[in-house]
């Protein structure tokens, strides 16, 4: 999942949208971190991706149906670990699982977009920050040929 950087700026009290793109280690956290001490607003992919797949969410349900109860640990959530070891050796699973958690995750993002518009915590901007897995996976496709 990628979000690279767009922005649009209307007038100077209208809310301002901005994604935050880069590679690991690029410094996101640290401009993340800079954007919040401002005020600005900080919707997390990377959080938000976690989230959806909470159990008896509808991503949770699809991702078991499809890959398996041997992906849930004893608690119930889904072991991260054993999921990850299948999509990052199959990439027609990791395709799957993105077609499952991607809509979820930009509905989340868009939900909070729109919070912050109405709320009027958007005054300051308005960033989305990418989802870490997204960039990994990016970067194995260009590791390995599929």
């Amino acid at each position: 999942m990628s979000y690279t950087a767009w922005c649009a700026k209307p007038a100077a009290s209208a809310m301002f949208l901005v994604g935050l793109s880069g590679g690991i280690a690029s410094g996101k956290s640290t401009v993340v971190a800079v954007l919040r001490e401002l005020g600005c607003a900080v919707i997390d992919a990377d959080v938000i991706a976690r989230e959806v797949v909470q159990p008896r969410l509808k991503a949770y349900q699809q991702i078991v149906r499809c890959f398996g109860p041997e992906i849930l640990q004893e608690s119930g959530e889904i072991d991260r670990e054993a999921l990850g070891n299948i999509i990052f050796s199959h990439p027609e699973k990791r395709r799957l699982l993105n077609a499952i958690t991607h809509p979820e995750i930009q509905k989340e993002m868009l939900k909070q977009v729109l919070k912050y518009f109405v709320l009027g915590k958007g005054d300051r901007g308005c960033w989305l920050s990418p989802c870490q897995r997204g960039e990994r996976d990016r970067e194995g496709d260009r590791s390995r040929a599929e």
